[in-house]
């Protein structure tokens, strides 16, 4: 018996050796674990839903073309759009020509250079920093998806009668291989009407809404209502920011809606002084690509999409938080505790013992000193010190916490600095004035 089991392992270890000399990689191969995603790419995300897509889409879908393209491409670039923002509100002297010459010596991608001559749409841009992220990176991943969107969100609000045509835009349909697309120009030939409007009043409540609640620009003293429309609009003159101005078919982006692209006016780059995009043409237009350059290290919102615009760079940290924002910690300076002398009783004291000198406690630190401190730093540190004998301004001394109440006949007159031991006619040792510790 033992030999016939002896003979079945043998067999068994010898079908083994083959199979390892036969296929030598394969236990390598079974266990081999998948390689990690390069340095600043995310792992691979499930495509957004037409649904959620239309959300994300709407506080933009009724803007005008040229602006939507140029908000598309320049979503793209998170980090700079961050930085164009900041630096516009440092510096609001700048205007006309001199705004968008200053604009062009900084290292931002022209879409983002040329939305200085927009500060409130700038400034929703990077209020709404997690919904411009999520904007830039889908339009990578479905850039076709996300212009369908626009154009569901935009047939939507005109059968409402939230769009039409007005005063500051000019609605039209048209259509191209039986594609109709609703496109939305200035009516204005040098300036442009920015509407401002609650997509819950025009679409209903959103079903997917995966950035903080939304920030809109205020309303301006000069804001415009049009009729029937559902919110407001305010006027930017375009004109006198440019040294070469064309009208709205000369500006430096529009949309290609049947194409699904975004266009980029070579023309308006040239005679602007832009810096030329990578796929240069001398004149006229050509489609819009992405420059991972200006990424800034912002991670891609997947591996397929870095391979697609270039190579990805190393993920940042995030921009430093707004004054007065979340995140924002505001500290307050150290509380100077000021503490008054006694002051010194006069008359004869009892006779009794010489009472020992009180030891004063020292004083303890604020433990939170942060505007939002909660509990700990305010009504409980007050609570502690009036059982200990005084209020929580410290304004009072404090007397010794182990010290028993003294009886009236042994409780001497007190002494800025401690109470002497009595004279033998009973009375204590003149002293001079008090001063303060």
């Amino acid at each position: 018996m033992r030999n016939i089991l002896r003979a079945v392992a043998f067999r068994t270890m010898a079908l083994l050796g083959a199979v390892l000399v036969l296929a030598p990689g394969w236990p390598a191969h079974a266990l081999q674990a998948a390689p990690p995603p390069p340095p600043g790419v995310a792992s691979e995300a499930p495509a957004l839903a037409p649904q959620q897509l239309e959300d994300l889409v709407a506080p933009i879908a009724l803007y005008p073309d040229p602006l939507v393209a140029q908000i598309l491409a320049a979503a793209t670039y998170p980090l700079e759009v961050v930085e164009a923002d900041r630096w516009v509100h440092a510096n609001p002297g700048l205007q006309s020509t001199a705004l968008t010459d200053a604009a062009q010596n900084q290292p931002w991608d022209p879409s983002v250079q040329a939305l200085v001559v927009f500060p409130s749409v700038l400034d929703m841009l990077d209020r709404n920093l997690t919904w411009t992220v999520n904007l830039g990176n889908v339009f990578l991943a479905q850039q076709q998806d996300v212009m369908d969107a626009i154009q569901r969100q935009r047939q939507s609000a005109l059968k409402s009668g939230a769009l039409a045509s007005n005063q500051q835009q000019l609605v039209q349909q048209t259509t191209e291989a039986d594609q109709p697309a609703i496109e939305i120009m200035p009516a204005q030939p040098d300036a442009i009407y920015v509407p401002v409007y609650d997509p819950v009043a025009i679409w209903g409540p959103s079903v997917f809404h995966p950035w903080p609640p939304f920030w809109y620009p205020p309303r301006p003293v000069d804001a415009v209502i049009a009729a029937g429309f559902l919110g407001f609009f305010f006027g930017v003159v375009i004109a006198p920011s440019f040294h070469f101005w064309s009208g709205w078919n000369g500006w430096g982006w529009g949309v290609g809606w049947h194409q699904h692209t975004v266009v980029v006016n070579n023309s308006f780059y040239v005679r602007n002084n832009y810096r030329l995009p990578s796929n240069y043409i001398r004149s006229g237009p050509s489609a819009w690509s992405h420059d991972p350059s200006h990424r800034g290290g912002v991670a891609y919102p997947s591996r397929g999409v870095a391979g697609r615009v270039g190579a990805p760079a190393a993920r940042i940290p995030p921009p430093a938080p707004r004054p007065g924002g979340e995140g924002m910690v505001i500290t307050r300076p150290p509380r100077v505790e000021s503490r008054s002398a006694p002051a010194v009783r006069s008359g004869p004291a009892p006779a009794g013992p010489a009472p020992r000198a009180p030891v004063t406690p020292p004083v303890q630190p604020d433990r939170d000193r942060t505007l939002f401190g909660g509990s700990r730093s305010s009504g409980d540190r007050a609570r502690i010190e009036s059982d200990r004998g005084h209020s929580s301004l410290g304004s009072r001394p404090a007397p010794p916490p182990s010290r028993p109440a003294p009886t009236p006949q042994s409780r001497p007159a007190p002494a800025p600095q401690g109470r002497p031991a009595p004279t033998p006619q009973g009375r204590p040792a003149p002293s001079g004035p008090p001063t303060h510790r």
